[in-house]
């Protein structure tokens, strides 16, 4: 019976050496993706929207392809964004104007022209509201 005892020692100590071996795993497989994030940390992009004629174009959504990430253009047509490391690309609209998606390769200054959109719209609902006072 005591030749018993070593034995359930050693599944023991297998135990636990099998159980800190899996946590230990799933430390290291979660530390991955914040080391990346580390590696590869946002880029900046900054630029310019104008419009054909030259003039800055105020409210132009600017976001980046793929992701929610996205800003305004402020008066002066101006745009800073931070975009992740690997991004690909910038899509810029604006009501009235041809969406633009251009192609980022290591730059962090984008100056760009929407041109503007020849579309008509199809169809325009007119909602008019008129109160009356009733006088006796």
């Amino acid at each position: 019976m005591r030749q018993n005892v070593p034995l359930r020692m050693e599944w023991s100590c297998l135990r636990r050496v099998l159980s800190a071996l899996v946590l230990l795993t799933l430390v290291l497989i979660t530390a991955i993706p914040i080391q990346a994030k580390a590696f590869f940390p946002p880029v900046t992009i900054k630029g310019k929207v104008v419009g054909n004629d030259n003039k800055p174009l105020q409210n132009v959504s600017v976001s980046v392809a793929g992701t929610s990430a996205g800003t305004l253009t402020d008066a002066d047509g101006t745009f800073s964004i931070s975009a992740p490391d690997r991004v690909r690309a910038l899509v810029f609209s604006l009501v009235g104007y041809s969406t633009l998606q251009v192609i980022v390769e290591n730059e962090t200054e984008i100056n760009v022209v929407l041109q503007q959109s020849t579309r008509a719209l199809e169809e325009v609902t007119v909602t008019g509201y008129t109160a009356y006072n009733r006088s006796q």
